[in-house]
């Protein structure tokens, strides 16, 4: 009914990257179908045991038809995954808009770790504007220095 919202998902073909409007068909589908792919993917999913402002960590029981852990973390650049301590490439998924690691068959433990790049590069800026106002201050104490003994001379 108008003003309720709905839940919408769209599964492009194999190949596919991107739809426009003119190649968007939405049409309804029933609860109990989503519930049966959710349930499909259920089984050996992440279980995550850690999580902090930088790093997710969790295991996984990877069913053999299933190499690809999907998850709903948004990709960047800054994120580095390690599959039982073994570091493994991130592959962005869906247009790059989420993360996805291999996994192979099996337990395993999985580790994403976000490395925030802006904050180096802030913590440059700092060190940067600092050494400045170090240098900048030494050169006033030697030209005052240089001051008082033109004038004592």
């Amino acid at each position: 009914e108008k003003g309720e919202n709905e839940l919408f998902f769209l599964i492009l073909p194999q190949g596919v990257q991107r739809a426009d409007y003119e190649n968007v068909y939405l049409g309804e589908q029933e609860d109990t179908a989503i519930e049966e792919i959710y349930n499909e993917l259920l089984p050996g999913g992440w279980q995550l045991t850690a999580a902090s402002g930088n790093e997710l960590q969790g295991d996984i029981d990877a069913p053999a038809d299933k190499s690809l852990l999907f998850t709903s973390v948004p990709y960047d650049t800054g994120w580095e995954a390690y599959v039982d301590g073994q570091k493994e490439e991130i592959i962005p998924v869906i247009d790059q808009a989420f993360i996805a690691i291999r996994v192979p068959e099996g337990i395993h433990n999985v580790r994403l770790v976000y490395h925030n790049r802006m904050f180096l590069y802030g913590g440059l800026a700092a060190l940067a504007g600092f050494a400045v106002l170090v240098l900048s201050t030494v050169i006033e104490i030697k030209q005052r220095e240089d001051a008082d003994e033109a004038t004592t001379d």
